[in-house]
């Protein structure tokens, strides 16, 4: 019997058929298989380790951390985070209220880059543990305050502090109040060159002087100043509790030799070491010409007197010269006075006390660097454990 004409292959035809059926098989299974190929870690890693540079401290098969979430143990597991790293991510942290995004990590003093581009593939933030952006928004700088001067005592660098005062200018006021003394007035500070209108403004409510500007007054003008103080009654003994010797009794001269002499004795009633001029302070006992600009100069350094007994500091006042100036001195209330911030104090202000040289100013300026500022007076007492004396000196001529 004959087979039909219209269903026979040849056997070329047949080839043909099989491998067209293989091709129909091969692509469905290469679209019904190939994404999870595609996905899994094999091929993932072996792509990685064929064409991505080697990332060694991490591994694929960790989880992610969410660093708003991880505690100290979390971070210090990581490569290149010790436990000091570790501890300053958790300052930060809490400082800023929480992380906004992985990059902000770069913030974290000592976070080296190449540490943090290393483990960035293992960090994430969440946007359900990320604070809102208000907690992270810039602050309004609070206020800079400065400190209260005098004008003919504060010296260049306290100066600089002020606004618009740099070193130039700070050191041009210092030269200028030299070349003139003494200032009389804050407002006589405007003829400092190159002090502009502006700047004077700003500084001006910071600025005080604490005793009006006075002229020196010339010896022959001393006999005339004790009259006008105390007026001469000629009858009069001279104070007994002169010191012997020290001048000549009075005989009921008038204007004599020992006239002045007379006078003298008349004003050495106490003086009080803070208002005293320089000419009155020439008639004392043991004081004259060359002590008395001292005395001045060196209240001047310290701002006011606290007690007769630190004029043994005065250069050239020796022991002998003060027992005899001692009897006539006072010093009146020392708390109308004002203090200086010992927070703003520099280590050269605080060298001019007696009682506190160079090298400890320099070390309570270095103690107050690393603490950040002195918020008590037993603070101190670290540097100072040796030196009460410099202490108590401290809580007379500044306040913390």
């Amino acid at each position: 019997m004959a087979k039909p004409e219209g269903f026979s292959f040849n056997s070329s035809q047949k080839k043909g058929i099989f491998l067209l059926t293989g091709i129909v098989l091969l692509g469905f299974l290469l679209v019904v298989f190939w994404p999870a190929v595609e996905s899994s870690p094999e091929s993932a890693e072996s792509f990685s380790e064929q064409f991505l540079p080697p990332v060694e401290s991490v591994s694929p098969e960790q989880d992610r951390i969410d660093i708003n979430l991880a505690d100290s143990a979390t971070w210090e597991s990581l490569p290149g985070i010790g436990p000091v790293l570790s501890q300053r991510i958790l300052r930060y942290r809490e400082k800023t209220g929480g992380f906004q995004e992985v990059e902000q990590l770069q913030e974290v003093y000592g976070l080296e880059a190449t540490v943090l581009e290393a483990l960035m593939p293992r960090l994430f933030v969440n946007e359900l543990t990320a604070p809102p952006p208000k907690v992270v928004a810039t602050r309004a700088q609070p206020k800079p305050v400065y400190p209260s001067l005098d004008l003919n005592t504060a010296t260049a660098e306290e100066l600089e502090q002020l606004p618009g005062i740099g070193k130039i200018l700070s050191q041009r006021i210092v030269k200028f109040r030299s070349s003139i003394r003494r200032f009389n007035r804050v407002e006589d500070l405007q003829r400092v060159y190159y002090l502009s209108p502006e700047t004077y403004a700003n500084i001006k409510s910071y600025l005080y002087v604490r005793t009006p500007y006075e002229t020196e007054t010339l010896p022959d003008q001393q006999e005339s100043l004790i009259a006008e103080v105390i007026p001469q009654e000629e009858s009069l003994p001279a104070p007994p509790s002169l010191v012997p010797g020290s001048l000549k009794e009075d005989t009921g001269l008038s204007r004599g030799e020992n006239a002045a002499e007379h006078n003298s004795a008349r004003l050495l009633q106490k003086l009080d070491l803070n208002t005293a001029t320089e000419a009155e302070l020439q008639v004392l006992p043991g004081i004259g010409e060359k002590l008395a600009p001292r005395i001045i100069k060196f209240r001047n350094l310290l701002g006011f007197y606290a007690s007769v007994d630190q004029l043994k500091h005065v250069y050239g006042l020796s022991p002998s010269l003060l027992e005899k100036a001692q009897p006539y001195l006072e010093v009146g209330n020392a708390e109308t006075f004002q203090r200086k911030d010992l927070n703003r104090a520099t280590a050269r202000s605080l060298a001019f006390y007696p009682t506190i040289n160079k090298d400890l100013a320099e070390e309570i300026v270095a103690f107050r660097r690393e603490l950040g500022h002195f918020r008590a007076w037993e603070e101190l007492t670290k540097v100072l454990k040796h030196e009460p004396e410099a202490l108590e000196e401290l809580k007379i001529y500044f306040f913390i």
